[in-house]
Parts: structure tokens; C-alpha cells; sequence
């Protein structure tokens, strides 16, 4: 129940900032990576929908720190880590398989990467 919770939280923040943001990095990249899950883990369209958004919004927040935490490097970094040690616990509610998740924790570094 929590974690549907989240999920619709996660979904609705990342909907209404990321309005007007269709051509930034930020979308790109999450685009980009929620499309490689799709074709890496065999999800559904719904599943990629919902993974583009907690990309985009883990892509935003991390923007956010960036600018935030600009003059203390070290505080910026646990801040940027916080928000990606998120990202798993997420993918796990979002995917519901076991399996899946597996797979997606072996393929984790070629999926998030940019190219």
C-alpha cells in the first residue's frame, strides 16, 4: 500500500515539474533509459511510463543538489547519492517480479548508462 503510495507521489511531482521539459537532458536521458528497460527487461508500456518518470524526477532532484550544494562538493555528493540509492527500492516496486528486478540489477550498469 506504501509503496503504491509513492509511487502515484512520485508520479504526480515528477508529472507537473517536468511539465514544459520535453527536449531538456533531463527528459533525454530518462526517455532513453526507460526505453532501455523495456527492451532489456521485456516491462510493458505502463511500466515504461512509470520508470520515465522516476528517472526524470531522480534527474531533476539531482539537478536541484547540484545547484543547492555548488560551493560544498561533499555535501552535494551524499545528497546526488541519496536520491540515486532511491532509484532500486522503486524499480523493485515498479517491476513487482523478482525476476525481473534480478535481471535489471545484472544489467544495471549498461541500462543507466547515457549511450
Amino acid at each position: 500500500m506504501i509503496y503504491k503510495f509513492i509511487i502515484s507521489c512520485v508520479f504526480f511531482i515528477a508529472f507537473y515539474s517536468s511539465y514544459g521539459q520535453a527536449n531538456s537532458p533531463a527528459h533525454n536521458l530518462a526517455q532513453f533509459q526507460a526505453q532501455k528497460m523495456k527492451d532489456t527487461l521485456c516491462i510493458s508500456e505502463n511500466m515504461r511510463q512509470q520508470i520515465y518518470i522516476v528517472n526524470l524526477d531522480i534527474s531533476n532532484r539531482k539537478q536541484q543538489a547540484r545547484i543547492q550544494y555548488a560551493s560544498d562538493p561533499r555535501e552535494m555528493k551524499i545528497e546526488i547519492q541519496f536520491y540515486e540509492n532511491q532509484r532500486d527500492s522503486i524499480y523493485q516496486t515498479i517491476l513487482m517480479s523478482p525476476l525481473k528486478y534480478q535481471l535489471y540489477k545484472n544489467k544495471k550498469k549498461n541500462i543507466l548508462s547515457a549511450h
